[in-house]
């Protein structure tokens, strides 16, 4: 069966929810963090500071202090994007509507539309509350036609606490724009698909991001000393 990679929408249904739509406008003219950062922060604010004077202060004294990528980090990420692809090409069998967004809106598009069909599988889904982005490897029409599951492909063979936060994040995302979520997982390369607690793994990112935002985001200023 021959699969076509749709690339682009053109328009959003206008049928969307008015709070969604909002976040999404708001986003284009925002600077966002992303669910890497939430992460990174809970582990080391100073770094997660970094990001960001990085990303939007380049000209920063301390940028050029930053050590070059690391050897071992490129290599690992080579390995799992190859696994995603792997897994991608699972994935297409018996789908015949395929999208990879370009930005949000077309996420939003895919997954929404007001027409009979959804999406039956969306690559790398572009996501976004106006203040916090993610891209979720996969997202699956479920049988019920109306949901999607989540879903993350991870090449190392254990489910760390890291992932579990991630996916989780990439939920509430959807849901902010939206989408209707019925499960997220992660797709290991040994273990398969696994499958995990919606609600709790929920309730746990979104004290983290409020926390994020509230001890760290909104007070972030390059200027002032790092934290």
């Amino acid at each position: 069966m021959h699969l076509c990679l749709v690339q682009a929408f053109v328009c959003i249904p206008k049928r969307r929810n008015a709070k969604a739509m909002y976040r999404i406008r708001k986003l284009l003219h925002s600077k966002e963090w992303s669910t890497s950062d939430v992460l990174l922060w809970q582990k080391s604010p100073f770094a997660a500071w970094m990001e960001g004077v990085m990303r939007w202060h380049p000209e920063h004294e301390l940028c050029k202090y930053i050590d070059p990528p690391d050897e071992m980090m490129q290599l690992l990420a080579a390995k799992g994007r190859a696994w995603e692809l792997e897994v991608l090409d699972q994935l297409r069998t018996n789908r015949n509507l395929i999208v990879k967004p370009k930005d949000i809106q077309e996420t939003i598009h895919a997954c929404t539309s007001s027409s009979s069909t959804l999406c039956e599988l969306v690559y790398q889904a572009r996501l976004s509350d106006g203040q916090i982005r993610g891209i979720a490897d996969f997202m699956i029409l479920e049988d019920d036609g109306v949901s999607y599951s989540i879903w993350d492909a991870k090449s190392a063979s254990r489910t760390r606490p890291d992932d579990l936060m991630q996916i989780a994040a990439y939920s509430e995302l959807a849901k902010s724009c939206g989408i209707k979520i019925a499960r997220y997982g992660v797709i290991a390369h040994r273990g398969g698909y696994e499958a995990f607690d919606l609600d709790l793994h929920s309730a746990r990112w979104r004290r983290l991001q409020n926390d994020f935002l509230n001890d760290f985001s909104s007070s972030f200023d390059p200027k002032n000393c790092a934290p």
